[in-house]
């Protein structure tokens, strides 16, 4: 509770005495004196919470010490006069009235209750400016601390999001690994095999055409499944080095196509033809030793996660099966 709330109160409660008074002397009646009764030990427990919250200001204590003088005066008159009406002697208890010392004692208190609210509010304003000035005295600071920190904590965030990225892409590809080993576990004829590689490959990396071609004496690629894929659209085989796929075989390197020519794939449906976006050709090799190549098409563009798990892949199990069954 604030000086000037206690204030207030004090007021508010030697205006409701007061006005207990003027019912009682009129009509005697003692429900009326209520608020003076209570009034009376309220009013003490004020002053002392006033007198705490002043502690540290000896001008103020000094204007509590009148202000509860004038109260106590105030009181004494409002004893006299019940005490009068009491004994039945309304006239002496009016004249008392009439000689304005209860009236003087309130002008004395809302004078009194006046500078002490007008010294708290000067009081405030001066501890307003003194933070204000503080405040613009450390505002570049704190502005280069807060700006500091925010660059800190985005440097986190975008550090933490990327190694969450990263560890998602890892377990992205060690399932799809999982995934296409289950799919060729087990002795398996190459055409077979080149369908269930296509089936799951198309399916977890969301290719619309493939192929997969297999290497054969005199220096051939033989197409082994397709995936999307008719006898106009895709060679049964070719020469190794003839075309992309051939020369991706024949060097064992990945080739990456952006710009897919609009006949060099053509993916066909009852309702209409396209061109993929993109082509991805992969060679499966074992030690450095192409022993066939996969080829994708996707509408979409082709990711460096995508890359990476069709490297993997094509080495470590497309590679090995392909030269496992040929053996």
């Amino acid at each position: 509770q604030s000086i000037n709330g206690t204030c207030t109160i004090v007021l508010s409660t030697l205006q409701d005495t007061e006005t207990a008074q003027r019912r009682f002397l009129l009509t005697g009646n003692e429900a009326y004196l209520t608020p003076y009764t209570s009034a009376r030990t309220a009013i003490g427990n004020e002053f002392a919470n006033a007198r705490r919250l002043l502690s540290a200001s000896p001008e103020q204590l000094a204007r509590l010490s009148a202000l509860q003088r004038i109260a106590g005066d105030k009181f004494d008159e409002l004893e006299q006069t019940i005490g009068l009406r009491r004994a039945g002697d309304n006239s002496a208890a009016q004249a008392l009235v009439r000689t304005n010392r209860g009236k003087e004692s309130m002008e004395h208190a809302r004078a009194t209750i006046g500078e002490m609210q007008q010294y708290e509010r000067t009081a405030l304003a001066a501890r307003q400016s003194e933070w204000l000035d503080a405040a613009s005295v450390s505002s570049l600071v704190v502005l280069g601390g807060s700006g500091l920190l925010l660059a800190l904590v985005i440097a986190a965030a975008l550090r933490t999001s990327r190694d969450y990225r990263a560890r998602q892409t890892q377990l992205w590809i060690r399932a799809g690994q999982m995934g296409l080993a289950t799919r060729i576990q087990g002795e398996q004829l190459l055409e077979t095999l080149g369908n269930h590689v296509l089936g799951y490959l198309a399916d977890y990396l969301d290719a619309r055409i493939g192929a997969v071609f297999v290497a054969e004496p005199e220096r051939r690629l033989r197409r082994i499944a397709g995936y999307a894929t008719t006898e106009t659209t895709c060679s049964a085989s070719l020469q190794l080095g003839e075309g992309s796929l051939g020369q991706a075989a024949r060097d064992n390197r990945v080739i990456h196509m952006h710009d897919v020519p609009a006949d060099y794939m053509v993916i066909g449906s009852s309702v209409g033809r396209a061109t993929p976006r993109e082509i991805v050709i992969t060679p499966a090799s074992v030690d450095g030793i192409a022993y066939g190549a996969v080829e994708l098409g996707f509408f979409r563009r082709v990711k460096a996660e995508d890359l990476e798990l069709l490297s993997r892949v094509s080495e470590n199990q497309i590679g090995r099966a392909s030269c496992r069954e040929r053996v």
